[in-house]
């Protein structure tokens, strides 16, 4: 017998990700073959290409490295030609099929597609209805600024997908906490942690750093959390003891995919004059890496349009720590309304900033919706695990980045979720006040009970 597609233990994903994946790809034929060439061809950079953008060095490493491929063999191919990933993974597409941007679209469309059933999977364990998390989704897979990399060349793909991959096997994790007699699921759980940073260590190594850090912040208000409160487990004693080891074990399982360095693109070198250390040695050392990263950002390009808080660096620990609440205004506001109608350095700029504006009025609803929303689900780790994991990377690409362009691109997948939360928790108040949702489809976890 069929399932019905409006049932609540029955979620379509598979026809969620054609639907995205048709979407997306017919978005991104549309701007390479159709809008670019004749609408609007000031803007048009060649072979399907915005112009101002970093995809247009992209293409050329691509080109460059597809026709030595064909020259000398695979000997040829690497994954990071200079430092970036989207290059090479192009270059590969390119050798197989035609050197041109379009050939990659199926693809970009696939992680788009991939990454929106796992915020849907994310989203519904504060819905009654997957139809609710779909629609609470539908400004992360909608909103036109992601067309500036998957109708392009570029890292978020991967790095969005990943990202919520790993976010998801966090909450995975603490959903497990109170049933660590079933291994499999534990497993589940640390397969997609792991999963999720090897496609953030595909185009960003340092991501996987950030992502690492921000995890062991996370371990230790579970491991806190599962210890203090003991009728989280269903018997405390050696197991809870169990709980930081293992969470410990997966932080440290991180560590080869943070060996890879930097993208010497994104990351200038600089040097840091006059540092104060005030704090042990390898924490101080980690606050000076931020100082260093965001003076080259400065450094490396004083003039693009939308950079702000240029005049502020970092010369000791305290100078970062007093910077962070700026940083979380900048990571969940800006731009703000007085950037929406200015004009950029790019011939497409002032379009662009109009545009981010209207994305900015959902954002700010969003944002509204997920701070009434703690009362709902205080209570939910779930809920936790979402703010800390999200704002925790937002802020630190905050702290170092200095361009808001670049920081509404890097921070999309976790404002976005964060949003998407905001919507569920409109969504909810339709329907039951105290629900019951079997966790995201059958057999794959415990049943998950919400307080209204």
């Amino acid at each position: 017998m069929c399932r019905s597609y409006f049932t609540k233990s029955y979620t379509p994903y598979s026809l969620i990700w054609a639907l995205v994946f048709l979407y997306t790809a017919l978005i991104a034929a549309f701007v390479q073959l159709i809008a670019l060439p004749y609408i609007v061809p000031e803007w048009h950079a060649g072979h399907g290409l915005l112009s101002g953008g970093d995809w247009i060095w992209f293409h050329e490493l691509a080109v460059k490295m597809s026709e030595n491929i064909l020259m000398n063999g695979w000997g040829e191919w690497m994954l990071r030609p200079q430092g970036q990933a989207p290059a090479g993974i192009a270059a590969a597409i390119y050798t197989l099929t035609v050197p041109e941007p379009w050939t990659v679209i199926p693809l970009n469309a696939a992680l788009h597609a991939a990454a929106a059933v796992v915020l849907i999977v994310i989203i519904q364990r504060f819905t009654s209805r997957w139809q609710y998390a779909l629609i609470a989704s539908l400004p992360f897979i909608l909103y036109p600024s992601a067309m500036t990399w998957y109708t392009q060349l570029h890292k978020d793909g991967f790095f969005i997908l990943g990202s919520l991959v790993f976010l998801l096997g966090w909450i995975t994790i603490v959903e497990r906490i109170n049933n660590f007699h079933n291994p499999r699921e534990i497993i589940k759980a640390y397969l997609l942690i792991m999963t999720g940073a090897t496609l953030v260590w595909v185009v960003r190594p340092y991501g996987v750093q950030m992502m690492q850090g921000v995890a062991l912040l996370i371990v230790v208000g579970i491991s806190v959390y599962a210890l203090v409160f003991k009728k989280y487990l269903q018997s405390f004693g050696a197991k809870s003891l169990l709980i930081p080891v293992l969470l410990c074990f997966i932080i440290v399982s991180l560590t080869p995919l943070t060996q890879q360095g930097v993208d010497i693109r994104e990351v200038p070198e600089t040097k840091i004059m006059h540092w104060k250390a005030m704090l042990p040695s390898r924490l101080d050392s980690a606050f000076y890496t931020l100082a260093v990263l965001r003076n080259g950002f400065i450094d490396a390009y004083p003039d693009a349009g939308s950079n702000i808080d240029t005049d502020i660096r970092f010369h000791s620990a305290l100078d970062v720590i007093a910077y962070v609440p700026r940083a979380l205004e900048i990571a969940l506001l800006a731009p703000f309304p007085n950037m929406w109608l200015g004009s950029g350095s790019a011939v497409n700029s002032s379009f662009i900033r109009k545009v981010s504006g209207f994305e900015m009025l959902g954002i700010y609803f969003g944002l509204l919706l997920t701070i009434l929303s703690f009362k709902k689900w205080r209570e939910n780790p779930a809920w936790w695990i979402i703010i800390s994991f999200c704002v925790g990377m937002m802020v630190i690409y905050a702290l170092v980045g200095v361009n808001i362009g670049s920081l509404y691109r890097t921070r999309y997948g976790f404002i976005m979720t964060i949003v998407a939360l905001g919507f569920s928790y409109l969504f909810s108040k339709t329907g039951k006040k105290k629900e019951e949702y079997a966790t995201i489809s059958e057999g794959n976890g415990a049943a998950y009970s919400s307080k209204g």
